[in-house]
């Protein structure tokens, strides 16, 4: 009795956890969220997505840096849209960079943006983050400062 209630049990539970790998809206009939495929705009790699958060509706990602300078700023939007996030792994490895300035609009930073940013000293973000990951500066062995001017002007240095 006992292994035909534990068969019962595994059973459901191959079920039930096999539908994590069904395609999405298998179970729905539509979808809140919509991101749009990578783009490019100078420099900078990005897709757009919808419902970003409850600050910003629309907002551009960006998700890479093809530039040279040691000092880039992030533009304030992207294909039209501010941008509101960084995205995971966007400056992966990059060994260019010393400074980099996010723009006020920036609420999102994700896990492992700056990973492995071996030459990063500091980090301007001009405006106030409302999701920072972890890891977001994992390998950043140099990063001396981060620099945070809040939406108030109030002025915040985390060394």
């Amino acid at each position: 009795m006992k292994k035909r209630i534990l068969a019962g049990l595994l059973a459901l539970c191959l079920v039930f956890g096999s539908a994590a790998a069904l395609p999405q809206g298998a179970f729905t009939s539509s979808t809140n969220i919509t991101a749009s495929a990578e783009e490019t705009e100078g420099d900078w790699e990005y897709y757009i997505e919808e419902a970003f958060s409850p600050e910003l509706n629309v907002a551009a990602v960006v998700t890479g840096y093809s530039g040279t300078s040691a000092n880039p700023e992030i533009p304030e939007t992207l294909g039209g849209k501010p941008v509101g996030g960084i995205g995971y792994n966007a400056f992966c490895a990059n060994d260019t960079i010393k400074t980099i300035t996010l723009p006020k609009s920036v609420i999102s930073i994700s896990s492992d943006a700056f990973d492995n940013c071996y030459n990063l000293e500091s980090v301007t973000i001009n405006g106030d983050i409302s999701y920072l990951q972890s890891d977001s500066f994992y390998g950043c062995s140099k990063l001396k400062s981060i620099n945070i001017t809040s939406a108030n002007g109030e002025y915040k240095s985390v060394d």
